[in-house]
């Protein structure tokens, strides 16, 4: 049996997608699709529009490495057009490509109404060192991207996009997040600040270096099939290692912007 992705909506962000409902073998669902069909980054960049999918559930596994709320993400799989596109309603007045290689799929999740509330305030505070270390532009001005659950007193994140590189209106454009200068100085004092930093999570004290050290055997999830593949099957080496090296440069912002916080300090 076939991935069916069965659109009913049309996008409701600034790039191409929309709701669906996902069926494979076993699983049936209802998602968000997207994809990123153009680049204005120019020629010389090693980032491709068409691995923006891949870009955002590696930000998104790295968020979820934090403890960070966020719903069930995929990568799906369209190399060899295996996969079978319908639509319905408003879906059918968009422009949507059935013939990229990959798309992301979110689950949809069901959330509480948006609402303004000291908590909520409090929990974004509390919970931007975790965005910081992994790139994340500021989402505190888009409410339509996280909810707050009062209940559990955090963030559940509907939309982080990519941490390297930043995918708005159907193209990929630079990051926001301003990185020091690749110089050796900058270089080596960052290498030193992820062989030593540490910092507390959900999860436990984790050393940073597991965190931003992305490597090619690092899982990324698939839904077709549902499992995982490691990045270095759908990403090249190069990609790979600038990803690294801007997360590594990124250390640099980090500690001037959260030197006080005692959630992060050097490993004894």
């Amino acid at each position: 049996m076939n991935t069916e992705i069965h659109l009913y909506t049309g996008k409701k962000g600034s790039n191409p997608g929309g709701k669906c409902l996902v069926k494979t073998p076993g699983l049936e669902f209802d998602a968000y699709i997207k994809y990123c069909p153009a680049s204005k980054l120019g020629r010389r960049t090693i980032f491709r529009a068409s691995h923006q999918p891949i870009y955002e559930a590696l930000s998104n596994t790295l968020i979820g490495n934090l403890g960070l709320d966020i719903p069930e993400f995929y990568v799906l799989l369209n190399k060899h057009g295996e996969v079978i596109f319908t639509r319905e309603n408003e879906a059918r007045e968009e422009n949507f490509n059935d013939k990229m290689p990959y798309y992301y799929v979110s689950k949809l999740v069901p959330l509480s109404p948006a609402v303004e509330s000291t908590g909520k305030q409090e929990a974004m505070a509390r919970e931007k060192l975790y965005r910081d270390v992994v790139m994340v532009s500021d989402v505190s001005n888009k409410a339509q991207n996280f909810r707050y659950n009062p209940d559990r007193n955090n963030i559940t994140y509907i939309d982080l996009g990519c941490s390297f590189v930043e995918a708005t209106n159907g193209s990929l454009h630079t990051s926001s997040v301003k990185l020091p200068d690749d110089v050796k100085a900058n270089s080596k004092r960052a290498e030193r600040l992820k062989n030593e930093l540490v910092i507390s999570t959900k999860e436990g004290i984790l050393p940073i270096e597991q965190i931003i050290n992305v490597k090619g055997t690092l899982d990324i999830p698939t839904l077709n099939p549902k499992g995982k593949v490691h990045l270095n099957e759908i990403l090249s080496l190069d990609e790979i290692e600038e990803i690294s090296k801007m997360l590594k440069l990124n250390l640099l912002n980090v500690v001037k912007r959260h030197k006080n916080d005692p959630r992060l300090f050097v490993k004894s």
